[in-house]
Parts: C-alpha cells; sequence; structure tokens
C-alpha cells in the first residue's frame, strides 16, 4: 500500500486541478454568456433593421453566434450560423459584440461560446 502511496498523492493532485479548472472555465463562460445575453435586445434590432423576418419570411429567428475569445478578452473569431444573413446584419452583430468588454483569463488557450438567439417579429 506505501508502495503506491506517491503514486495516488499525485493522480489525487492532478484530478483536483482538472476540476478546478474546469469549473473555473465555466465560471468565465458563465459570465461571458450573461455579458452577450444583455445585448439581445440590440441583436433584434440589428434583425428588424435589415429585414430579416421579412427576407427569411418567418415569425421568429434562430441565430447561433460562435465565438473564440482570447485571454486578453478579445475577439479572435466570429461566425454566425447560417451564411445566407445580410452583410450588413453580421456587422450589426460584430459591432455589438465589439463594445463588449470580456473579461481577461490566465489561460494561453482561446474560450469556444456558442449561443443562441430566437428573434421574434413583434
Amino acid at each position: 500500500m506505501t508502495k503506491y502511496f506517491p503514486y495516488l498523492l499525485v493522480f489525487l493532485l492532478t484530478s483536483c486541478a482538472f476540476i478546478f479548472n474546469g469549473n473555473k472555465e465555466r465560471k468565465l463562460q458563465t459570465q461571458i454568456h450573461a455579458q452577450i445575453s444583455e445585448k439581445a435586445a440590440e441583436f433584434r434590432q440589428c434583425a428588424v433593421q435589415n429585414q430579416l423576418f421579412k427576407q427569411f419570411d418567418k415569425k421568429r429567428i434562430r441565430v447561433v453566434l460562435f465565438l473564440e475569445i482570447s485571454a486578453n478578452g478579445a475577439v479572435e473569431k466570429f461566425k454566425l450560423d447560417d451564411s445566407k444573413y445580410p452583410e450588413k446584419f453580421t456587422d450589426c452583430i460584430f459591432n455589438t459584440i465589439e463594445l463588449i468588454a470580456f473579461p481577461k483569463f490566465d489561460s494561453h488557450e482561446l474560450l469556444t461560446i456558442e449561443q443562441p438567439f430566437i428573434f421574434s417579429k413583434k
């Protein structure tokens, strides 16, 4: 038993580090999702101004936003789920996203965010 104790100890300490980092990343993602959600009314306004409801002939439109955020809080990658959106709509969404001061974090990796929105015509 004592022969394996150092290995068991290393395993437990490493496992706890992974759990801690996972919780930290989840907390960060939750914070970023909240910041993006605060802009939902502005995103809807982008949809109305660019006549998405008329273009797609729907009363409700689902748009999924994909972002990659760097450790310094900068947007490194921006994408919407459908390439059929008008360029002005995409620009409007991007310009709104660009105004958000995302938190900085310690990791050297990019943080990937996927956030859906459903806009109603009313």
